[in-house]
C-alpha cells in the first residue's frame, strides 16, 4: 500500500487506498482492530480500494488481500468531524448537506460547491457526487471552490477534506473559468482528492499571502488547461503532499514558464512531498518545477519520488534557484524512484547553489540530457540508469560530487562514477512505459546498498538491488 486520500476521519467515512498487488478479488481492510469487509468495501482493484471506515475502527490501515497483508499506512479514526455531501443532480443549497440523497425536512445534499467552504469546520469532510460544478464562487479569482484564509482552517488532527464520492467522477470548474479550486494563502490542512479539474489558467492553486501548511492534493486529474504559469501551483507550504495526481496535455506552447506542477517559493516551506504523480505532455515548460521568487524563500525536506514524467519540452524535473537575489533557498532534495523519458532538455536538472541533492534509483530514458548538475552544493547519484542519451550526466558546478553504481546506455560515463556499468538495460517494453528490467539485463543486481527507508523504494538488505527505478506504480 502506498497512500490514502484521508489520513483521519470519523467512522462511516469513505477512504481510498492506492497501492499494487491487491488482486482482483475483494479482501478486507483492517483499520486498527476493526475490519472493513463485505458491504463496507465499495470498490476493489489491484491498485485501488474504496471502503467505509467501520464502527470501532482505530489507528492504521492494512490491506488484507489473497496474496497477504500489506504494510500499514498512517490513519486515525476520530470522533470529531461532520460528513457532508454535494450532488448536482439531486441536491439543494437549502438542504443541510448531511445525507447523500434527499430526505425529508431539508435533509439531503447541497447542490453547489460555491457556498461549501464557508460552512466547514475542522474535521469536516465533503463528498462530491457526480456532475459538473462550474458555477463561479468568486469573480476575482474566477474559481468554483474558494477557501478564503478567513474561513475555517483544518488542523493536523482534524483536517478539512473535499473528496469525490466513491465510484463517481465529479468535474469541478470549466474551460472558461480561470481556476477550478483556489485556496488563499494562510490556509491549513485541506485535502482535495479524486476530482476532475477544468480551468483556463490554474486547475488547483495555493496562494502566497501567508504561510500554508498540511495541504494534501491526492488522486486528482487535470488536462487541457492552457496555463501560462502552472496547472497545479503551490507556494510557501509546509508538511504538504501532492500524491497520485494525473496532470497532462496542459500549458501554453512556447511558454517555458508553464509547468504541470509548480512549487513557487513565496515564503518558508518544509517537508514537501511530490510523489506517485503521472505528469506528461506539458505544452510549454517543465513538467515539474521548483523555483524561488523572493529573498525570504526557504525550502527544506523536498522529496520527489515515484513519479512518471514524460514528453516535456524543457526539463522533466527542475530543482531551481530563484529570480530574487538570494539563490540558495533550497537546502536539500531527495529525488528517487522516478521514471522520466522524452525531455527535450534534461530529465532532471539541479540549478540551486545551496541544495544538497541525493538521487537514487531513477530511470532516465531517451532524454536530450539525463542528469544536468548546473549548480549544487553537493550531489550524490547512485543506482540510476541513463539510457539512449548521448549526454547522460552533465556536470557544470558542484561543491561535492558522489557518483557510483549507475548504468549507462549511450554517451560516456563520467570518470567520477566508480563503479559504472554499461550496456543495454533490456527494459520489458519501454514503448509502453514498462521499464522493468528483464532477467538478462546487465543492470540486474548491480546497485549499491543504500540502507535507507524510503516510501515506494523496495530493496533487499542482503543483496545488491537492481539499477534504475524499482517503482511499482498503480
Amino acid at each position: 500500500a502506498y497512500y490514502t486520500d484521508l489520513t483521519s476521519s470519523p467512522a462511516g467515512a469513505y477512504v481510498t487506498v492506492w497501492g499494487k498487488g491487491f488482486g482482483s478479488s475483494a479482501g478486507s481492510v483492517m483499520v486498527g482492530g476493526a475490519t472493513a469487509s463485505g458491504a463496507d468495501i465499495v470498490s476493489w482493484s489491484d491498485s485501488m480500494i474504496e471502503f467505509r471506515v467501520p464502527t470501532g475502527a482505530g489507528s492504521g490501515i492494512t490491506v488484507v488481500a489473497a496474496s497477504g497483508s500489506s504494510n500499514a499506512l498512517p490513519f486515525t479514526t476520530r470522533a470529531s468531524g461532520r460528513i457532508f455531501y454535494v450532488s448536482k443532480a439531486t441536491g439543494s443549497n437549502s438542504n443541510n448537506g448531511l445525507a447523500p440523497t434527499p430526505g425529508s425536512a431539508g435533509v439531503g445534499p447541497w447542490r453547489d460547491l460555491t457556498q461549501v467552504a464557508a460552512k466547514l469546520a475542522p474535521g469536516d469532510i465533503v463528498y462530491v457526487r457526480a456532475g459538473t460544478y462550474n458555477e463561479l464562487d468568486n469573480s476575482t479569482y474566477g474559481t468554483s471552490l474558494l477557501a478564503k484564509n478567513k474561513f475555517a482552517k483544518g488542523t493536523v488532527s482534524a483536517p478539512i477534506a473535499v473528496v469525490a464520492y466513491p465510484r463517481e467522477k465529479p468535474v469541478v470548474g470549466a474551460p472558461a473559468n480561470r481556476r477550478a479550486i483556489m485556496l488563499e494563502g494562510g490556509q491549513a490542512y485541506w485535502t482535495i482528492a479524486k476530482l476532475t479539474l477544468q480551468a483556463a489558467s490554474a486547475a488547483l492553486e495555493l496562494g502566497a499571502n501567508g504561510a500554508n501548511s498540511g495541504m494534501r492534493w491526492v488522486g486528482n486529474e487535470a488536462s487541457n488547461v492552457p496555463s501560462p504559469y502552472g496547472t497545479f501551483i503551490l507556494k510557501a507550504c509546509s508538511d504538504c503532499q501532492v500524491l497520485g495526481n494525473h496532470v497532462y496535455n496542459s500549458g501554453q506552447p512556447g511558454s517555458k514558464l508553464a509547468h504541470l506542477i509548480y512549487y513557487g517559493g513565496y515564503g518558508v516551506g518544509r517537508n514537501v512531498e511530490i510523489a506517485w504523480n503521472r505528469l506528461h505532455d506539458e505544452k510549454g515548460g517543465r513538467c515539474l518545477q521548483v523555483y524561488g521568487h523572493t529573498d525570504a524563500d526557504r525550502l527544506s525536506g523536498l522529496s520527489i519520488h515515484d513519479n512518471i514524467v514524460y514528453n516535456c519540452p524543457y526539463d522533466g524535473i527542475l530543482v531551481g534557484k530563484s529570480d530574487a537575489s538570494y539563490k540558495n533557498w533550497i537546502s536539500d532534495a531527495l529525488i528517487y524512484n522516478n521514471v522520466v523519458w522524452g525531455a527535450r532538455n534534461a530529465a532532471i536538472r539541479l540549478d540551486n547553489p545551496g541544495v544538497k541533492a541525493r538521487l537514487f534509483h531513477n530511470t532516465l530514458h531517451a532524454n536530450s540530457q539525463g542528469l544536468r548538475i548546473q549548480t549544487a552544493a553537493s550531489a550524490e547519484a547512485r543506482n540510476n540508469i541513463f539510457s539512449q542519451t548521448s549526454a547522460p550526466v552533465r556536470i557544470e558546478s558542484v561543491g561535492t560530487l558522489t557518483l557510483s553504481n549507475n548504468g549507462y546506455q549511450g554517451g560516456t560515463p563520467p570518470a567520477q562514477d566508480k563503479p559504472a556499468f554499461t550496456g543495454d538495460p533490456q527494459y520489458v517494453n519501454p514503448a509502453a512505459g514498462d521499464f522493468t528490467l528483464q532477467a538478462t539485463s546487465p543492470f540486474k543486481g548491480k546497485g549499491a546498498l543504500l540502507n535507507l527507508t524510503l516510501p515506494g523504494l523496495f530493496t533487499t538488505a542482503t543483496s545488491a538491488p537492481d539499477l534504475g527505478s524499482l517503482m511499482r506504480m498503480p
